[in-house]
């Protein structure tokens, strides 16, 4: 028996077996023998979820050896790829061919599926999460099959999977809408509190990306903002606070200090009034917290899953140290953003069961029918998804 633990450190398991597999046949080998033992499969990228997907006492998949870009389309924009691909190792692959991924996160260290089971997103009010720009997979069922689906082919599938949580099945390729490489041009600027309602809308509508980070020990903020450019690219420029190039290498940051999260996605308008509201409750209770607490815009999608499904949203995160207790402050700020709508982020901290989520998700009961009927067994469901599925 090994161990594993996640990024931050926050959730930890003992597999009876780690493999890392490098094509379709060892997955579904893996997959059938562990059923037949009557043992849960979860598959795992580079473990930046705060929740406890990929944990497991049974069988453990590393994706690292299946990645790499497959094919791309120029013609047609769209691109094949393994799924233990990291977000920053496809990025520049795609670069080298003058294709980018239509937006990243805040960090782009997580495998294209990890981002996609969980819905994983930037920021921008016309830019959607990283699951709606899926068009096909590959994925290896319970039972061993491998099966191709797409939106037009084994629809009720794909659905299933975009995202999935890694319940349904381990997805070993994916086929992605991609737009042509593009620049950006980043203003950073920092300012009190107060002006981060009293400019927001104007801020947003300036820029294809803007998003801030409130500080609450300062009570301060730091306004980011990303404009298209042709102009050429300046990555090191005199001042920290503005430079231009290539998206990829301008959306991501480097998070070298391990932390936990917890985000909400909230309706659009539901935004600056959430915010307002979380801003007094940490100034009065939690004062000290040196972490920022994030605010980004997502566009709306159709996806079963998604925290965005069917409504603009605003998403705010709130962020404690990894070496630092973190359960009461999200647990009491947590009630703040579920209070205005909210819906939690798959792979950050919370606190919901199956009935709160089935409330928060309109296709949550349509997800699980469809998931039991792909793995009638739970291979796929440790104890943290079962629990999710016997609560609701």
């Amino acid at each position: 028996m090994t161990s594993w633990s996640n990024w931050s450190g926050r959730i930890k398991s003992s597999p009876a077996t780690q493999i890392s597999p490098s094509s379709e046949d060892e997955i579904a080998s893996a997959i059938v023998s562990a059923r037949d033992r009557g043992q849960v499969v979860r598959a795992r990228g580079t473990g930046h979820s705060n929740t406890p997907l990929c944990a497991t006492d049974d069988v453990l998949v590393s994706l690292e050896s299946l990645s790499g870009l497959v094919s791309f389309d120029q013609e047609n924009l769209t691109a094949v790829v393994r799924s233990g691909t990291t977000l920053n190792h496809l990025s520049a692959a795609l670069h080298l061919h003058g294709l980018a991924l239509h937006n990243l996160g805040d960090i782009d260290a997580q495998t294209i599926a990890g981002a996609v089971g969980t819905a994983t997103h930037g920021t921008g009010t016309a830019l959607s999460n990283l699951a709606s720009a899926v068009e096909g997979t590959r994925v290896v069922l319970a039972d061993g099959s491998v099966v191709a689906c797409s939106r037009s082919v084994n629809i009720e599938l794909f659905a299933a999977l975009t995202p999935s949580l890694g319940a349904v099945g381990i997805i070993t390729e994916f086929t992605i809408r991609v737009v042509p490489s593009y620049r950006l041009h980043e203003k950073i600027w920092f300012a009190s509190g107060d002006t981060a309602i009293a400019s927001l809308e104007a801020n947003i509508a300036a820029t294809r990306h803007y998003e801030f980070f409130w500080h609450p020990s300062r009570d301060l903020v730091e306004h980011k903002a990303l404009a298209l450019t042709e102009s050429a690219p300046n990555p090191l420029p005199d001042t920290k606070r503005e430079r231009i190039d290539y998206s990829h290498r301008i959306l991501p940051s480097v998070r070298s200090a391990r932390f936990n999260e917890m985000e909400y996605s909230l309706p659009y308008d539901n935004g600056p009034a959430c915010f307002a509201e979380l801003r007094k409750r940490m100034i009065d209770k939690w004062p000290n917290i040196e972490w920022p607490v994030e605010y980004r815009t997502v566009a709306s999608d159709d996806l079963m899953l998604s925290p965005h499904s069917g409504r603009p949203s605003v998403t705010i995160s709130v962020h404690q140290g990894g070496d630092k207790p973190c359960d009461d402050l999200f647990r009491d700020t947590e009630q703040l953003l579920r209070g205005h709508g909210g819906r939690p982020h798959w792979g950050k901290v919370h606190y919901n069961d199956g009935n709160d989520l089935r409330s928060h998700y309109p296709g949550w009961d349509e997800w699980w029918n469809t998931r039991d009927r792909f793995d009638p067994d739970g291979v796929f469901l440790n104890p943290y998804l079962a629990a999710l599925r016997t609560n609701a």
